[in-house]
Order: structure tokens, then sequence, then C-alpha cells
């Protein structure tokens, strides 16, 4: 098994209002995940399931995947846990907890945590593959929220 934990903080040029709302309506926000193929409603806002697609290391890998809202605390925080698995038998589990402080009348931060624990033939490739990998989506990822929220891409290097 190899775990991974990452972090990631942005501050938005958007008012808390709309970065809340984003996070708020599943289906957006998925479509700024890097790899989502599909998704779908399980139990209206508290499961979901998604397909995912990524290279990693000399494989492609598709990920089936249960997201189960674990906690909302309105307008502050969101915790999510996600788990699936490959056709190859790699398994994957994911908690994730954001948190949105507004930082002024137009500009809110977020703050992103995450621990991964993938089990299987992925979990065996090599850690420095593995670690770059995942770091480059939750950035991704992160450019994908400014750039929806700001309309534009990311300058900075999120």
């Amino acid at each position: 098994m190899r775990s991974l934990h990452f972090a990631q903080e942005l501050v938005l040029k958007a008012p808390h209002s709309r970065v809340w709302s984003l996070f708020q309506d599943p289906q957006q926000l998925f479509a700024l995940v890097p790899g989502v193929r599909e998704t779908r409603v399980v139990e209206d806002q508290r499961r979901y399931a998604a397909e995912v697609q990524e290279s990693l290391g000399p494989f492609r890998v598709r990920f089936q995947l249960d997201i189960e809202i674990t906690g909302i605390e309105e307008g502050r925080s969101l915790a999510a846990r996600v788990s699936g698995k490959d056709a190859l038998g790699s398994t994957l589990r994911q908690d994730l907890y954001v948190a949105l402080e507004a930082t002024g009348e137009d500009e809110t931060r977020i703050r992103m945590t995450t621990d991964v624990a993938l089990m299987g033939k992925l979990a065996g490739l090599g850690a420095s593959i593995v670690q770059r990998k995942a770091q480059s989506l939750m950035e991704a990822f992160a450019a994908n929220i400014r750039a929806a929220l700001e309309g534009t891409p990311d300058e900075q290097g999120v």
C-alpha cells in the first residue's frame, strides 16, 4: 500500500458565495477534476459515481469511483471519501477536505487537503512516479477551479 498526503491552497478573486456555489454543484465541480470521463448521481447531495482515466507511468488506468460526501459545514467546509478500483485490481481510497474562507469582499481562500491510499499493482510503481502524478493532478484541479471562478488561466503556477 502506498499512502500519500497533499495540501493545496489558493486565493481567488471571487466572492465567497460564488466559490461555495461551485462546491455545492457536483456536476460542475467534477468537470474540473482532471481525467473525469463520466459521472452520475447515486444519492442526491450525498453519493456519486465517476469514471476517471489517467496515465500513470507506463500505465493508462481507469478507475470506477464511489464518492460519498461525509460532511458539510454550510459555507465553510466540505469533506468527501472516494474509493474505487481499476480492471487490474488496484484500489484507491481518498479522503478529501476543502475549507473556504472569505478574505475580502471579492476574495476567497480555498484550502484543500487529501490523503490517498493506493493498493495493488499501481502501488508498486516507484514512489516518485506516483507522488509526481498525484501532485500534478491536485495542481491541475486547483488551476481549473481558478479558471472557472476567475475566468482566466492560472498564471501563478498553482
